[in-house]
């Protein structure tokens, strides 16, 4: 539908070759099927529009994959070991904005990190910082548990929700709501 009255998600692949393109949009497909048989997502699917856009890296994989010290030459720059934290997957902002604006008025952008390892990233508030849309989220393209990390991080993207966690032993959330 126009873009107006739809959230226009776009989904962008990283560490992904020229030879490996084929590969990045069956991942793609695959894992927005997966995403949008979850709630609240199945039930507002027709309300989105899903383009995908090309970015094709020098080298393929992920930095930070298996380990801190391994760096790899991709489109966006995706990284395990964000913030010192080995399941937190970042990208690089701006080369993200640049290869979003090939997709018509992306609301929400999703990186696709070709790799198996565990994790991503839930970025919001980008239209804040002047991005012209308000979302990002990482996940790993290969990872049996990705699809679900995405639903995860899609929810602070566009959802602006807060983590959350209840730990045993932990007791009772002592603060009152987060503002997110």
């Amino acid at each position: 539908g126009p873009s107006a009255d739809r959230l226009d998600v776009v989904i962008i692949g990283d560490g992904y070759t020229a030879g490996q393109q084929d590969a990045f949009h069956t991942a793609a497909a695959a894992k927005w099927a997966d995403i949008t048989r979850v709630e609240p997502y199945a039930s507002y699917q027709g309300l989105m529009n899903v383009w995908t856009v090309d970015a094709v890296s020098a080298e393929s994989g992920v930095s930070g994959d298996p380990s801190a010290d391994v760096t790899k030459d991709t489109a966006l720059g995706s990284y395990f070991w964000c913030s010192d934290t080995e399941r937190l997957v970042c990208a690089d902002i701006d080369k993200v904005a640049s290869y979003a604006a090939k997709a018509p008025e992306a609301d929400l952008v999703v990186v696709l990190s070709h790799s198996a390892k565990y994790g991503g990233a839930g970025y919001s508030g980008l239209e804040a910082e002047g991005y012209p849309f308000d979302g990002v989220s990482t996940l790993s393209s290969d990872n049996e548990q990705s699809s679900m990390i995405a639903v995860h991080e899609i929810a602070h993207s566009v959802g602006l929700l807060a983590d959350e966690y209840a730990y045993d032993g932990y007791g009772t959330w002592p603060s009152g709501e987060p503002t997110d």
